[in-house]
């Protein structure tokens, strides 16, 4: 027992700087000055312009729905519907 107590030091010292060295790697890309923050800016398509488009194709759909269930309840359009 006593002959290995030496290794198990190392081995714990060992893992411990491995875990230093990770916990440095992770956080090396951060820097803590605000300098370099800035405003975050949204870029592309606004929110409104998004919601038109959606909207105009709903509508979209809805209409090209419509004129085929009239197509389709007409008697001599019937079979273009099949």
């Amino acid at each position: 027992m006593w002959r290995h107590l030496p290794a198990m030091e190392d081995e714990a010292k060992n893992r411990k700087e491995r875990l230093d060295a990770l916990r440095k790697r992770k956080f090396r890309n951060y820097s803590t000055s605000t300098d370099d923050l800035k405003p975050l800016t949204i870029q592309g398509p606004t929110v409104e312009t998004e919601v038109k488009d959606i909207t105009a194709q709903v509508l979209g759909e809805a209409e090209k729905k419509q004129s085929e269930e009239v197509v389709c309840s007409q008697p001599i359009l019937r079979n273009l519907c099949r």
